[in-house]
């Protein structure tokens, strides 16, 4: 548990400056006195000790390890003042470089911020709401229980999370290097914030429908963090919210999507003030696929969007974004001579600066398969195209900056619906017309002849 050794012995005085080993390591050693040596064991060192001196060499008969801090099987919060969480009563200090584990049966809380090289549960270990730093180069093994609470996890550099049991975090940060997480059914998943501010991740992790995937850094093109052609959070890679930049941290973005990609809630790029950020689905020079937001798209005041960098050509989808939710740009769009494609199941609002004449803020392409409000007018510099299902909606509201052809198909989806309209009000006034009352049957007369009918009165 700690990492001092003191050894007795005799004519300590003459050993050599290499003349301790725990292993195959050397140990820096003090001689206190002829009879007595001290050293310190490096973390994860173990073996047997040897000692040199001018009459030969000495070795243990067992073996020494620095195990690190363990925890007690008590249990308790994580502090500089608890010493009975810790067997032996060792704390560990803040930063470490030794082990930290928390035994099999007990449960630790992180009860204040604390900095480890190595944390190693094989019991419960509870984030609590507070921030646990794993060093440079360190590791966070989960062979029992790890309970995200509100907590965060922030990765200093490149390390490594794996172990026997599933990791979920609430927010995961990475600055820089690789994280690298297990892609076995023990993948990490994140359910709060997984923020980017450096480096990569090794490989997809799962999120929740509670994530947000959050590029807080100042360039970046994607990773393994957000995967192409999956379409559901059972899924790896596949993020639910997606920020990018914020009001103190200016973000430049390539979606870099060579394959259709999507995401089940909003997109938000930048902020309503502060630094600007922007967000462009380009493939380096290649035709990049469709993006496919579930949610919203908000382009904030200081953000700015860009789609595909592959001109229309036949039909092509190459690089269009399709919303499910609203669409609303307070910020710069560029269309880029794609299409915008809205494909939800409940009314979608577009909303913001919309109208411009130039190559920003306006649209080149909509294809609208759903009901749509417009909350200002719009300019469609190319083409707009309805579906059946909406031509027969009266109220499509649509308002623009000039006449473009498509207006021609709006003005004919009005007179086919007032028609419609004509149609089912004939039909109406006929059901409310009164009935027309029968003629009174004939009855024949009792002395005629046969044929001859007499009218009743």
């Amino acid at each position: 548990i700690g990492s001092t050794v003191t050894i007795t012995g005799f004519n300590f005085t003459n050993v050599p400056p290499n003349g301790v080993k725990v292993g195959n390591s050397d140990v820096t050693y003090t001689v206190n006195s002829p009879t007595q040596i001290v050293f310190t064991i490096g973390v994860n060192t173990s073996g047997s000790i040897t000692i040199q001196n001018n009459l030969g060499t000495g070795t243990s008969a067992g073996n020494i390890s620095n195990l690190g801090y363990i925890s007690s099987a008590a249990g308790g919060n994580w502090d500089a003042s608890t010493s009975a969480t810790w067997q032996g009563g060792f704390i560990p200090p803040s930063p470490t470089t030794a082990n930290v584990t928390i035994r099999s049966g007990a449960t630790v809380t992180l009860a204040a911020e604390r900095t480890v090289s190595a944390l190693i549960i094989n019991g419960n270990f509870d984030n609590g709401s507070r921030i646990l730093t794993v060093s440079s180069g360190g590791s966070l093994t989960n062979n029992g229980t790890f309970t995200r609470s509100t907590g965060t996890v922030n990765f200093a550099g490149a390390g490594t999370v794996n172990g026997t049991a599933t990791t979920t975090f609430n927010n995961l940060i990475i600055n820089s290097g690789t994280l690298t997480i297990p892609t076995d059914a023990t993948r990490t998943t994140i359910a709060g914030t997984f923020e980017i501010r450096g480096g990569n991740i090794g490989a997809a992790p799962l999120y929740t429908n509670t994530s947000t995937l959050f590029y807080n850094l100042s360039g970046y093109n994607r990773f393994n963090e957000w995967a192409t052609g999956v379409t559901s959070t059972s899924s790896a890679g596949y993020p639910n919210n997606v920020t990018i930049g914020s009001s103190t941290q200016a973000c430049a973005y390539n979606l870099r999507n060579s394959a259709d990609i999507q995401m089940g809630g909003t997109l938000t790029i930048g902020a309503a003030s502060g630094s600007s950020s922007s967000f462009t689905m380009d493939d380096a020079g290649n035709s990049p696929g469709r993006l496919t937001v579930i949610g919203s798209v908000l382009v904030n005041a200081t953000g700015s969007l860009t789609l595909g960098n592959a001109p229309q050509n036949g039909g092509t989808t190459f690089g269009d974004l399709n919303v499910n939710g609203d669409f609303t740009n307070n910020g710069t769009f560029t269309p880029n001579d794609r299409s915008v494609n809205f494909n939800g199941s409940s009314l979608q609002t577009v909303s913001g600066t919309l109208n411009a004449s130039g190559s920003t803020n306006s649209f080149d392409y909509i294809t609208v398969n759903n009901t749509v409000s417009l909350s200002n007018a719009i300019n469609v510099k190319q083409n707009m195209s309805l579906n059946e299902k909406i031509k027969k909606w009266f109220g499509f509201p649509l308002a623009a900056t000039k006449m473009p052809s498509y207006l021609e198909e709006v003005q004919s989806v009005l007179e086919e619906r007032l028609k419609e309209i004509e149609m089912a009000e004939k039909k109406l006034a006929k059901k409310k017309a009164p009935a027309k009352k029968k003629a009174p049957a004939k009855k024949k007369s009792g002395g005629g002849s046969a044929g001859k009918t007499q009218k009743v009165l």
